[in-house]
């Protein structure tokens, strides 16, 4: 197992100890291989030097830990959503996806085969490194990634494997969604759950990797579809905060255009829409909203 801090290895006795949030973990892909498979024909996997090499001859690198079962894309437009970003610097829906995964795992025993699907840069590792058995996977390198894998096609897993699936802010980006979940619920075990958070009222973001937005309504039937049970699917923001984070978007893009005289209106705009948010915020509802919401959490099981 590789720690990570600030993007460098970390070996020695620390890599003991249990993280923080400042340290991110990455297991060995090598260590993984009776749950990888060949996305091409299914085959399992043998460690060979610097490959992973299946029985139809297929070959996939492996370099410092990372198994490659593809070639990582050109440059996308980073959110700055890493894993050192301090809690009280979030965002309302990154705090509520936290708080979904943390509500939802509540139960999940430590000895769960875990698939972190689209991890990024870890941002939720004070969540899954409790986990025995982890993977991280995702389209490029992040420094928690262990699994470098296109995940719009078939995914390089054993059928039946895992006993979780996260899958934080991830569906937005898969063009064909139902292929995606129907490959969650291949690699999942009998009664295994997928549990994961999609954007809703959001801004493009990740350019030009976003595709979807989904209502509550069309996930339940994509899940449904791809024969999950036991799903249930719920707004997880409040109104309000929709409207401050739209509003929030605006003036930062607004403002970081603009120079002189408009600059300085955009700014005093900015500070008299704070503070009248921040009196919504108090007098509004408390209760989050199906309709009106930044985005949805859904759980379902295989």
């Amino acid at each position: 197992m590789i720690r990570h801090k600030r993007g460098k290895p970390i070996t020695g006795l620390f890599c003991n100890r249990v993280l923080d949030s400042e340290y991110m973990r990455r297991d060995e892909a090598s260590t993984l291989l009776p749950l990888l498979a060949c996305h091409v024909c299914g085959d399992t996997l043998s460690e060979s030097g610097s490959e992973l090499m299946s029985g139809c001859g297929k070959r996939y690198p492996l370099k410092d830990g990372i198994a490659y079962f593809a070639e990582m894309p050109g440059d996308f437009e980073e959110d700055g959503n890493g894993p050192n970003v301090p809690k009280e610097a979030w965002g309302a829906w990154r705090t509520h996806n936290f708080e979904y995964y943390a509500r939802e795992f509540k139960n999940v025993p430590d000895t769960a085969v875990v698939l972190d699907l689209g991890a990024g840069p870890g941002q939720f590792s004070d969540l899954t490194d409790r986990f025995k058995t982890l993977i991280s996977m995702d389209f490029r390198a992040f420094a928690p990634v262990n699994v470098v894998a296109d995940l719009t096609g078939k995914l390089p897993l054993r059928d039946a494997s895992l006993d979780l699936v996260m899958a934080s802010n991830v569906l937005e980006h898969i063009p064909d969604t139902k292929e995606l979940l129907a490959e969650v619920k291949r690699v999942l075990k009998p009664g295994g759950r997928f549990v994961a958070t999609i954007p809703f009222m959001m801004r493009v973001h990740q350019k030009p990797y976003d595709f979807n937005r989904y209502t509550n309504y069309q996930l339940d039937a994509l899940l449904e579809d791809a024969s999950f049970g036991d799903i249930h699917v719920e707004g997880l923001s409040r109104p309000i905060e929709v409207y401050r984070n739209i509003e929030r978007q605006y003036f930062a893009q607004e403002i970081g255009a603009a120079g002189g005289l408009r600059k300085l209106l955009l700014r005093l705009f900015r500070l008299s829409a704070r503070i009248r948010s921040w009196c919504l915020l108090s007098l509004s509802a408390k209760g989050t909203s199906d309709d009106f919401t930044e985005g949805y959490g859904l759980s379902a099981r295989a």
